[in-house]
């Protein structure tokens, strides 16, 4: 069994450090139609053996003191020509700035630095080392292959050069070249260990020189589990420049088994070669964590949920091992294996938490409702939990869930917001029922193609009550610089049921419960602009941004109500970020009839993330809010804010780009196969919203995005007719700016978000569609 809070407790890694259930059987071992050659070039005697210098002590005792100087001259130490390049002063600085840079992942400018020093010593080693190792993090494999084989051939004795081509090679998928290299690596590093006894030979025994070995094995094999990555980086560090930590005899042999893997009909090898290893050294997590990919490729849920439970407990923030948790609890078995092995002191609701925290990242968003909902049995009256469950409901487009929930919450909670009644609130929530459309089909209940309430007229403001208000709010403003009202201290579970509440009103609002959403808003105000501290620099933050948003839209732009009822038919669906709320719940004229914009919300989305291999969950929330809207229906699209917030310059600013034109070209192109997909396979008729240039720091960005997105669709329009004609641009940036470029101030709202005045820009854009 596993606790969290002993890894010893692991099932297959005893007390004692014994793999006591390790099962060497469980993969299908080698058969004729192997590789035979493949099997011999890897050095299996190497992999295996050469670790025990047993059975040539004697000769490597007696050779000449000449061959020794020689052979001691060769490992992977600072050559002669290397050691004299860092004493220069120039040099030595530019490379310390760039391996600054590169440790802060700003690869770029890293990588500037490092080729202008290149400019000068062509085959300085830290440069070459370096530039391979950031195309390795960046999947940027043939790029990584140039530099790592200049190294190879400059640095032939390097083992890291040639690990690290291994590395590159395996990303290509060329495999037996793979090994090669980690075979070469392996004989290097096999030689530097032995070498290291040699140069004190006289004063050493043979059992001596054995154990030195062996002792310096087992703890480079425990360093690289416990990498530092805080560690400042030193120009004068042999391994400086790499970005994994130094190669060890261990790291070359899981190398190899990861390689093994993925070749077929060599599984059998893999999994011997991790067995040995773990033999000697159980505590080495690398090797576990491969191992428990074995597992999970074989279709072994049980005992990889086991693996992955301990490698949680020991890297509790390794996104690998959570990414493979999720993909283990994802199987038919592994949520049931997963409570199987927690041992019982660990079935506490902040252990269960916390799994699912790390595992609905990674898609495997119904395990972590299950396992949110395992906690709130537990512990009935956490707001956190609570508040965690109402996003995963966000997610899946069970909004009616997270209501019920909230309800829950608010009768059970044993605390309270002041001045804030909790029946008040659940009065209010549990109206939105009273005021379905149709009380038979409840509609919020509906994960797909959910119907719209019947409108109520929102209750009268009382002008003087908010006047008297706003004097408040400048009054304190102008005391402190904030919005901030009667001071009220709030801690960790007061701010968790603030969330609460700020979630409940955005889910009524993108539901069309208006009325319930603005009386909500109205009581949780208070409570809101109470806060001794301000709320954007707490963990909720997301959460009360998204609040004063829908507060000031509700209070200080109605929306004309009624509006009777909303059918499929005369909805525009505007599917976006937070960015869709400015305009929602709008009427529009499209050829002639009319439609009300009604929101599709998916919170926190990158274009960025809707990429094919991406298992992050806003994507997971795109694809439900897409199935929630019928076949054939009219959307406005308006997503990409975020990524021109800090998506694409950070990529840049890392290296995944060369500029910001080819990161936005990028991103742009993934969108328009989005989009097209959706017009293709859905029917739907597209059209798409440009970016809102709120934001003074990103705005000159936002307008080259924009710009390319325009002439991206223009182009795509023209060579794809039957498609193009279901695929709109909707040309209103100009409008929002004033001649100096700046947002107009009609247009500005809460310094994020545009007003909804924009909305008749939008109207007007939507009009001239034919």
């Amino acid at each position: 069994m596993i606790s969290l809070t002993k890894i010893s407790c692991c099932r297959h890694v005893g007390h004692e450090g014994k793999c006591a259930e390790m099962r060497s059987d469980i993969l299908v071992p080698m058969g004729e139609g192997s590789n035979d050659g493949l099997m011999t070039s890897i050095s299996q005697l190497r992999i295996f053996n050469e670790s025990d210098t047993g059975s040539s002590e004697q000769q490597n005792m007696l050779q000449s003191k000449v061959s020794r100087a020689e052979r001691l001259s060769t490992p992977n130490t600072l050559v002669p020509r290397v050691a004299e390049e860092l004493k220069v002063p120039l040099i030595r600085s530019l490379l310390t700035k760039a391996l600054e840079a590169q440790h802060v992942k700003r690869f770029k400018l890293a990588g500037t630095i490092f080729r202008e020093v290149l400019q000068v010593l062509p085959k300085q080693r830290v440069c070459l080392r370096a530039l391979g190792a950031m195309a390795l993090e960046l999947n940027h494999y043939p790029e990584a292959v140039n530099w790592l084989q200049e190294g190879v051939r400059e640095y032939p004795y390097d083992a890291l050069f040639h690990a690290r081509l291994g590395d590159a090679y395996s990303g290509l998928g060329k495999y037996e070249e793979a090994l090669e290299n980690y075979d070469r690596a392996l004989g290097l590093v096999v030689d530097n260990q032995s070498l290291v006894a040699l140069s004190d030979l006289d004063n050493m025994t043979l059992a001596d020189e054995r154990s030195l070995i062996i002792e310096k094995n087992h703890s480079d094999v425990k360093s690289i589990s416990k990498k530092d990555h805080n560690k400042e980086p030193n120009v004068d560090d042999l391994n400086a420049g790499d970005l994994q930590g130094a190669v060890t005899l261990e790291g070359l042999k899981i190398a190899c088994a990861k390689v093994l893997s993925k070749m077929g009909g060599n599984g059998g090898l893999a999994n011997a070669i991790l067995m040995e290893i773990l033999k000697d050294s159980p505590g080495n997590l690398d090797a576990l964590y491969e191992y428990g990919g074995l597992l999970l490729s074989h279709g072994l849920i049980k005992d990889a949920v086991s693996v992955f439970l301990k490698l949680m407990v020991a890297r509790p923030g390794d996104k690998e091992i959570r990414r493979s948790l999720s993909k283990a609890l994802k199987h038919r078995q592994g949520l049931e294996s997963l409570k199987n092995e927690l041992a019982p002191e660990a079935v506490a609701a902040p252990a269960l938490a916390f799994i699912a925290s790390c595992v609905k990242d990674y898609a495997a968003i119904n395990e972590a409702v299950e396992l949110y909902e395992m906690a709130i049995t537990l512990s009935p009256s956490t707001p956190r939990y609570f508040l965690s469950l109402i996003h995963l409901y966000e997610v899946t487009y069970e909004y009616h869930k997270g209501l019920e929930k909230a309800v829950t919450f608010f009768r059970n909670s044993k605390s309270s917001i002041i001045n804030l009644s909790y029946s008040s609130v659940i009065e209010c929530i549990e109206n939105y029922k009273a005021n379905s459309q149709d009380q038979e089909s409840r509609p919020l209940e509906s994960h797909i193609g959910a119907e719209y309430p019947r409108w109520s007229i929102l209750p009268p403001r009382d002008d003087k009550a908010e006047q008297e208000r706003h004097v408040s709010v400048t009054i304190n403003q102008e005391k402190d610089g904030s919005d901030r009202g009667t001071s009220c201290n709030y801690d960790e579970n007061d701010l968790d049921c603030l969330a609460v509440l700020f979630t409940v009103t955005k889910i009524l609002f993108i539901s069309g419960f208006l009325e319930q959403a603005s009386r909500l808003a109205r009581m949780v105000e208070p409570a809101r602009a109470a806060s001794a501290k301000p709320l954007h620099q707490t963990l909720v933050r997301n959460e009360a941004a998204y609040f004063t948003c829908l507060h000031q839209i509700l209070e200080d732009y109605p929306i004309p109500l009624p509006l009777g009822p909303i059918e499929k038919s005369n909805a525009l669906y505007l599917a976006g970020d937070s960015h869709c709320l400015s305009a929602a719940w709008r009427s529009v004229c499209l050829r002639g009839k009319g439609y009300v914009l009604t929101p599709k919300l998916v919170t926190g989305l990158k274009i960025w993330h809707l990429r094919p291999e991406s298992d992050f969950y806003p994507k997971i929330a795109f694809e439900n809010t897409m199935k929630s809207i019928p076949d054939g229906s009219k959307v406005i699209m308006l997503y990409g804010e975020i990524d021109c917030r800090d998506g694409i310059i950070g990529a840049v600013e890392k290296g995944k780009y060369q500029d910001i034109e080819e990161g936005v070209q990028a991103t742009v192109d993934l969108y328009i196969d989005i989009l097209q997909k959706l017009v293709r396979d859905r029917r739907f008729e597209l059209f798409v919203h440009p970016i809102p240039p709120v934001l003074n720091e990103t705005r000159s960005f936002v307008r080259t995005f924009n710009g390319t997105l325009q002439q991206s669709l223009l182009s795509y329009n023209n060579t794809h007719p039957a498609i193009g004609g279901r695929l709109h641009w909707l040309n209103f940036t100009a409008d929002l700016l004033s001649t100096e470029g700046s947002l107009k101030e009609e247009f500005q709202l809460d310094g994020t978000h545009l007003s909804p005045n924009y909305y008749h820009l939008l109207r007007r854009e939507i009009a001239k569609v034919c």
